[in-house]
């Protein structure tokens, strides 16, 4: 069985691609673990090969480089702590990353979503985010006809007031 400290102790990125090819036919067969292994694959790519290391590991995975990036990013601010909530999945994670929710705030989002009988869906813990953290729901171009006869074309709140 493949395990992180595997893949860090690859020293080429031939062994890695290797490796890639096995969490590729793991992430197919719905392993939770692969999950933790892409990460582990895109930070040694990203350490073998500084420039085009997680473009390649990326092509392997059948992945974008830009979703690998990110996977890292969301690894190194949020750090372990989906061992403390083993309902949750690493998307509520990428979810807080997105909404800029920092390593200090992300224990009360991710205690309010596995507070539940079941863990708390993703868009359900995102509407809760955006409402403690005061972020206006979806935005839209306005295409309101004014009375000059113009289109608004401002952005506004979905469902708000509009401003002339």
């Amino acid at each position: 069985m493949l395990e992180i400290n595997d893949i860090f102790l690859a020293e080429s990125m031939e062994e890695l691609e290797g490796l890639a090819s096995q969490v590729k036919e793991m992430k197919e067969e719905n392993s939770r673990r692969a999950e933790g292994l892409v990460v582990a694959l895109a930070k040694q790519a990203r350490k073998l090969q500084p420039y085009r290391g997680i473009t390649t590991i990326a092509g392997v995975l059948g992945l974008s480089r830009t979703y690998l990036y990110h996977r890292i990013e969301t690894e190194d601010r949020y750090g372990d702590l989906l061992k403390d909530f083993p309902r949750l999945s690493r998307g509520h994670l990428a979810m807080l990353y997105g909404y800029g929710v920092t390593a200090e705030q992300a224990p009360h989002f991710l205690e309010l979503a596995d507070n539940e009988s079941k863990p708390m869906s993703v868009a359900k813990l995102a509407r809760e985010v955006k409402k403690e953290l005061g972020l206006p729901d979806k935005m839209h171009a306005c295409n309101e006809i004014l009375p000059d006869g113009t289109i608004c074309g401002k952005v506004h709140t979905i469902g708000g007031q509009h401003n002339d």
